[in-house]
């Protein structure tokens, strides 16, 4: 129903609405152990999918996992076609590895790796790096920490 659609959201630390109006959340670990932590969606199966919403420009943003050792997949959702820009910078705002620089994109789902190197080819140092997506006038920025 509309108000009892799911169970079993403790530990959730977010929520977005995917382009095709599903419903995507984050938990962080299940009774504080490492390494359970996850991205899961809820799909809407009660005949057609609702249409999308409506409205101005918008950028969906996600890194996944949290936190990596040695590649990561950032998801991109654009409500509209657009050109896109993404990059890793490192913890002082300096570039790091440029994924993308003014591609076109059209207004679905986007995933890119990123596999933990610089513009060079040189792995990374492990720490907090900030992965930027530039699209359509708005800009996001997600977290992204590095382990050895």
């Amino acid at each position: 129903s509309a108000t009892a659609w799911g169970s079993g959201f403790r530990a959730v630390s977010d929520y977005r609405v995917g382009p095709d109006g599903s419903l995507w959340y984050v938990r962080q670990a299940v009774n504080f152990q490492g390494g359970t932590g996850s991205l899961r969606r809820i799909v809407h199966t009660g005949g057609p999918p609702p249409p999308p919403p409506a409205g101005p420009f918008t950028l969906g943003l996600s890194v996944s996992p949290q936190p990596m050792r040695t590649m990561a997949t950032i998801a991109i959702a654009p409500s509209a076609a657009t050109r896109l820009t993404v990059r890793v910078l490192d913890a002082r705002g300096r570039v790091v590895r440029t994924l993308l620089e003014d591609a076109d994109q059209g207004a679905s789902a986007l995933l890119l790796p990123w596999d933990g190197r610089d513009d060079t080819g040189a792995a990374a140092a492990a720490g907090w790096y900030v992965v930027r997506v530039q699209a359509g006038g708005l800009a996001r920025s997600h977290r992204l920490l590095l382990v050895p």
